[in-house]
């Protein structure tokens, strides 16, 4: 199964120790699902995915996962998922693109990676209200839509925990990991993340970060 490094680096700094319920918004194939029940065991995970295309790997990758814990999927859009539970951790890899509709790419496809179909407004409203008291949220945006993202949390009344800025390669921060929590921070953290150096190698610490997730040494 092929795995973007955005997936790649929000799996692997998400965490799910000691917990038991988790959602992962716009599942996809399942890529953060199968990584946090690949760190924790015995979990009890619900995959929320609309797509036909992309839901059909879904089964077959959670049919093939050898891990002990629970995987059920919702075949539903997030905006109308009425959930029978809370949660103690939310993650999302959310659509970025604006008005994203491009020739070739297929109406499904389009709509799964298009913003106006699931804005950060109603994921992160929709979430905070699906979160455990002591709950946290995984999510990873556009670095230039960062500021949106903290202003929207705080008014969902999230307070973020830590910012991950991850930089495409030094010196170009392309994107922004947040971890949200209904808890009041003082003091956030904020790392500054690198996947690839000047020559475009995977840094040391992104192969150090998802060792575990890759059948090969990337330094090969």
């Amino acid at each position: 199964m092929k795995i973007g490094t955005d997936a790649m680096v929000l799996g692997a700094f998400a965490s799910a120790e000691n917990q038991d319920h988790i959602l992962d918004i716009g599942a996809g194939t399942g890529v953060l699902s199968l990584m946090l029940a690949q760190k924790a065991k015995q979990l009890d995970i619900t995959s929320v995915e609309f797509d036909a295309a992309a839901l059909e790997d879904l089964q077959h990758n959670f049919e093939k996962a050898p891990f002990d814990s629970v995987f059920r999927i919702v075949p539903e859009d997030f905006n109308t998922f009425l959930p029978d539970r809370k949660f103690d951790v939310i993650i999302s890899n959310p659509p970025f693109y604006k008005n994203s509709f491009t020739a070739g790419n297929g109406e499904s496809r389009s709509k799964a990676r298009n913003e106006e179909h699931l804005t950060f407004d109603a994921l992160i409203s929709k979430s905070a209200a699906m979160l455990n008291e002591n709950g946290k949220m995984y999510l990873i945006a556009p670095y230039s839509e960062r500021i949106t993202i903290m202003k929207l949390s705080a008014e969902n009344k999230l307070f973020v925990q830590q910012e991950i800025i991850i930089h495409g390669k030094p010196g170009i921060p392309s994107r922004s990991i947040f971890c949200l929590t209904n808890k009041k921070v003082m003091d956030p953290e904020k790392i500054q993340f690198t996947i690839r150096d000047s020559a475009g190698n995977y840094t040391n610490e992104y192969i150090e970060l998802t060792k575990e997730f890759h059948s090969k040494d990337l330094r090969s």
